[in-house]
């Protein structure tokens, strides 16, 4: 627990790990097939399989809708990944935006504090 006669430079080496994550939005184009409709069906299924891999290997912190209700389903995912390089090609490779039904954005984020601090040290090999 950190005593408030910490000093700033103490703060930032003990307790402030700037793990390095990267932020996948995904935006739907007007090329989005719901999915009640066959092909918007298998593409989500495709989404999944593409998640679920890169979960098992390791690379993905989170991932999930924003604002769930909404019509046009926007996405984020968090990637614990090597570099914003190896990020992109991930963004590029996921199934709705390489067939351009979605435009996936990468953005560099910092985890710096929380309870999600540890699993971002072990996911990036500082644990």
């Amino acid at each position: 627990m950190p005593g408030n006669d910490m000093t700033l430079e103490d703060f930032l080496r003990d307790r402030h790990p700037e793990i390095q994550l990267y932020a996948v939005f995904m935006k739907p184009t007007e090329r989005l097939q719901p999915a009640s409709t066959p092909e918007g069906a298998e593409m989500m299924r495709q989404h999944f399989i593409f998640l679920l891999r890169l979960e098992e290997e390791g690379k993905l912190f989170a991932s999930g809708p924003l604002d769930p209700a909404t019509p046009d389903q926007e996405g984020m995912c968090l990637l614990a990944v090597g570099s914003r390089e190896e990020a992109e090609q991930i963004a590029a490779a996921e199934p709705f935006g390489r067939a351009g039904w979605r435009t996936n954005r990468v953005r560099a984020w910092q985890l710096n504090e929380g309870a999600a601090v540890p699993v971002g040290m072990k996911l990036t090999g500082r644990a």
